[in-house]
């Protein structure tokens, strides 16, 4: 365990790794919720490990070539992502109980801690495929639509999609649209370079693009207060170049 000022500086770090125009609101409302208890350790853990990665590429890209990174600060900050990263395999499956708008990603995030800690086996892609399950089973995938009426669910899933839709709320509208872009997008990825059948099925894909504006209103809310999820799904890719253009791309490349 350690200091908490010090983790209070690596969730900055991640926060830093994010899109700038937000990173401060970003910042204060992780804060305000874990201080309160609402962040999993799942969610913790994750933060912190890639605050750690973050801060050793800052060491590294940063560093002149005539006054190389010191070894040991680079060293030290490479442990730190890695017992963080074990932390979030070996604590987080109770935290994903019970399936909420967040339990994609973070089987998502899961199954990325798993992979880079069993040095790229293939086995922890089982969580992607999972995560991307996940998804499509609580209606992810037709967010554009009233209702979920595929005739193949069960009607479980059925009645939690339509309980979703009873006040059609905009952010967690948005949410729920950049958390299935963010999961096809790495179905697309992984399928492209593991040759693993896609998860997805692009004929069930009827999301609208990425809506900045809408997340904009996020931070308008009190942070003590609001029930949406901590992390942030689609930033990365969209600035990538939005997931509408590398979504076909990787469809392309695992194709071919």
């Amino acid at each position: 365990m350690y200091n908490p000022d010090f983790m209070v500086k690596l969730i900055y770090a991640f926060v830093s790794s994010q899109p700038q125009y937000f990173a401060q609101q970003y910042f204060d409302r992780i804060i305000r919720k874990w201080r309160r208890g609402e962040v999993s350790r799942l969610q913790l853990n994750t933060m912190l490990a890639i605050g750690a990665s973050y801060l050793k590429i800052v060491c590294e890209t940063d560093a002149a070539p005539e006054s190389p990174p010191d070894p040991q600060l680079t060293s030290f900050l490479e442990s730190i992502r890695e017992q963080y990263l074990k932390k979030c395999v070996t604590h987080s499956f109770e935290d994903m109980a019970d399936p909420t708008i967040e339990t994609p990603l973070n089987l998502k995030e899961l199954g990325h801690a798993f992979h880079i800690t069993s040095h790229g086996q293939d086995g922890p892609y089982h969580y992607h495929g999972l995560s991307v399950r996940y998804a499509v089973e609580l209606g992810f995938h037709c967010v554009d639509l009233p209702l979920c009426e595929r005739a193949t669910r069960p009607p479980l899933v059925q009645d939690q999609c339509q309980r979703s839709w009873t006040d059609r709320d905009p952010l967690r509208i948005e949410f729920i649209r950049r958390g299935f872009w963010t999961l096809a997008f790495m179905d697309g990825y992984v399928s492209a370079l593991t040759s693993m059948h896609s998860m997805v099925d692009e004929d069930d894909i009827h999301v609208e693009g990425i809506d900045d504006r809408v997340l904009q209103r996020l931070f308008d809310l009190d942070p003590d207060k609001d029930t949406y999820p901590l992390f942030i799904p689609g930033i990365s890719g969209h600035l990538m170049g939005g997931y509408s253009i590398m979504l076909p791309f990787f469809r392309c490349i695992y194709r071919i």
